[in-house]
């Protein structure tokens, strides 16, 4: 799982850190990795990947953006798909924070009892959430929706794991050089061709799309390490 807190108290990030790092232990299901950032600034600028878990402080006295400021960057992303849970001092913020959807607001200071309930019921959450599939990739956890498949191949060999995906969609557009674009509104669900082609050629991958008959296809090769 990787998390990302945004806390400008260097002692309050090292705590929650430290908290989190210690309940993972507790749960089979939590591998953690956990990357600090001192402010949204920051992490606007140097974050090089999405996370499952946003941990965000909402006011920063290094700079001049919140915490939902934060938020709304991440709500605005259409690949960004993490959990946040805001940990502040005021709890008067948890009215606002509504509109963000946050999965938790934690008040400060945050012990690991309050860290242990809430990976025990994201795990609880997620578990009960029967429309995902994970799948693992080395210390890569990949979680695929599922609610809009038709069908769904998976061929797994000693060198290469192959995917064939089909589902109904009306959001692909075929351009005039055979080129495909995505078309997906601001509250749909899914990535951008380009992503899913630059993710896969990240792992020296093959990917193919097919459009016909109200049906997209995805293949997807995937070499896998010896």
């Amino acid at each position: 799982m990787q998390i990302a807190i945004c806390e400008d108290d260097p002692t309050l990030a090292s705590i929650l850190e430290n908290h989190i790092l210690e309940v993972s232990r507790d749960f089979a299901e939590l591998d953690c990795e956990i990357d600090v950032y001192d402010c949204p600034t920051d992490y606007i600028k140097h974050h090089q990947k999405n996370y499952d878990l946003y941990f965000l402080d909402i006011e920063f006295d290094n700079c001049n953006t919140t915490g939902l400021d934060l938020a709304r960057h991440l709500s605005e992303d259409p690949e960004e798909r993490g959990q946040i849970i805001f940990v502040s001092s005021h709890p008067g913020y948890s009215i606002e924070s509504i509109r963000y959807r946050p999965y938790r607001y934690l008040v400060k200071p945050v012990d690991r009892p309050q860290i242990e309930t809430l990976f025990t019921e994201l795990i609880r959450d997620f578990n009960a959430d029967k429309s995902y599939i994970r799948f693992h990739r080395g210390k890569d956890n990949v979680y695929v929706h599922t609610s809009r498949f038709i069908h769904m191949q998976i061929k797994q060999t000693p060198t290469a794991l192959s995917v064939l995906i089909s589902n109904r969609s009306n959001t692909i557009k075929l351009s005039k050089n055979g080129a495909q674009d995505s078309e997906k509104g601001r509250n749909r669900t899914g990535i951008g061709i380009a992503s899913i082609r630059e993710r896969v050629s990240a792992l020296d991958g093959y990917s193919s799309f097919h459009m016909g008959d109200g049906v997209f296809q995805v293949l997807v090769q995937i070499p896998l390490a010896d």
